[in-house]
C-alpha cells in the first residue's frame, strides 16, 4: 500500500459504523500512518483481532459508543491488554460548543478497556445528518436533547448545526502522532507481550 515498512509492525483498526462516516475517517486516520501498514476492519463483519497493534474507532450516539464497539472490547481484552491500543471517538459535539462532553465520552470507552490504557486517544469532528437518521433514532436524538436543554441554560438544541463536521487534516494529524509513537517506540520495544 505504499507505506514505508519500518521492521515487521502491522496494525489493524477496528471500527463501528452507524451510518457510514466514522469509515471514512479511519481511511483518513490511516493516511497519517506512514511507516506501518494497518488493515481497516469493520466490528459488524466480525473479524478476528490480529495485529502488533490496534487502533479502535467509534462514534457516539446518544452518549455512548456503539454496541458492537463494547462487545469488540470485551471479547479482544486479553489480545488488547498485551499490545498497544489506540482508541478514537467521533461525535458530531466535538465541532460545537458543547466539545468538552467529548472527554466524558473517551473516559467512558477507557472504563469498558480496563485494564488496558490506550497509548493515545483522540476525539474527532463526527457527521450527524437530522434528515438522514432513521425515525427511531431521531427519537432519541430529540428525547436526549430535550433533557441536556432542560438541564443547562447554555446548551440551544434549536442551534446545532446538523451536517458533515468531519476534517480530513484533523484525521491525518492523528494518525500521524500514532505513526511518531509507533516509531520512538519500536527501537526501544517499549511495549512487552504479558
Amino acid at each position: 500500500d505504499g507505506r514505508r515498512s519500518v521492521g515487521s509492525l502491522r496494525g489493524s483498526l477496528y471500527y463501528a459504523s452507524r451510518y457510514g462516516s466514522t469509515e471514512e475517517v479511519c481511511r483518513w486516520v490511516r493516511e497519517g500512518i506512514s511507516h506501518f501498514p494497518v488493515a481497516l476492519h469493520r466490528i459488524r463483519e466480525r473479524p478476528r483481532a490480529e495485529g502488533d497493534f490496534f487502533i479502535l474507532g467509534t462514534p457516539i450516539f446518544i452518549g455512548k459508543p456503539l454496541p458492537e464497539m463494547v462487545a469488540f472490547i470485551e471479547e479482544n481484552k486479553a489480545l488488547l491488554r498485551r499490545r498497544p491500543v489506540f482508541l478514537f471517538i467521533t461525535s458530531w459535539a466535538q465541532s460545537t460548543p458543547y466539545r468538552a462532553a467529548c472527554n466524558g465520552f473517551l473516559e467512558l470507552i477507557c472504563r469498558y478497556l480496563k485494564p488496558c490504557e490506550p497509548a493515545m486517544t483522540a476525539s474527532l469532528p463526527g457527521k450527524m445528518n437530522w434528515d438522514t437518521l432513521t425515525v427511531r433514532d431521531r427519537q432519541a436524538m430529540t428525547r436526549l436533547l430535550r433533557r441536556i436543554d432542560a438541564r443547562s441554560a447554555e446548551f440551544d438544541s434549536e442551534g446545532i448545526r446538523w451536517s458533515d463536521q468531519r476534517d480530513r487534516t484533523v484525521c491525518r494529524r492523528f494518525g500521524e502522532s500514532l505513526d511518531g509513537w509507533l516509531l520512538n517506540e519500536k527501537g526501544e520495544r517499549a511495549w512487552t507481550e504479558r
